[in-house]
């Protein structure tokens, strides 16, 4: 029987909860973090700052693979943690959304639009 592309997913990122685990990681810290690069990759969109920013977003990804690799490599997932990444998801969301508004490249209700379509989303 063929694995779920979700199972296939868990498996092949598997080896980078173990790194991170290895380094003392958790998955909340992790899950932090991505909020954090999110919230810096807003006020560099929001400054003009796109290529910054673009890798403070791919930053802020990044960290939301590895939350949940180093939870399912520790064995620590908790509904708390859940919770967390999924508020801190939208968290981020908005965070570049705001500094797409702000920065006056985006129509504010293209931002409207995509912050509808990411919470009808969740």
């Amino acid at each position: 029987m063929k694995a779920s592309a979700r199972q296939s997913y868990e498996e092949k990122t598997l080896f980078l909860g173990k790194f991170c685990a290895g380094l003392g990681l958790t998955p909340n810290s992790l899950t932090v973090s991505g909020v954090v690069a999110a919230l810096i990759s807003g006020i560099l969109i929001w400054n003009h700052y796109f290529v910054a920013a673009l890798f403070f977003m791919l930053a802020s990804g990044l960290f939301d693979i590895l939350d949940g690799a180093t939870a399912r490599f520790t064995r620590t997932s908790s509904a708390f943690g859940t919770v967390l990444d999924r508020v801190c998801d939208r968290y981020a969301e908005f965070f570049i959304a705001a500094g797409c508004a702000g920065s006056g490249r985006v129509h504010p209700v293209w931002v409207l639009f995509s912050l509808f379509g990411a919470l009808m989303a969740s």
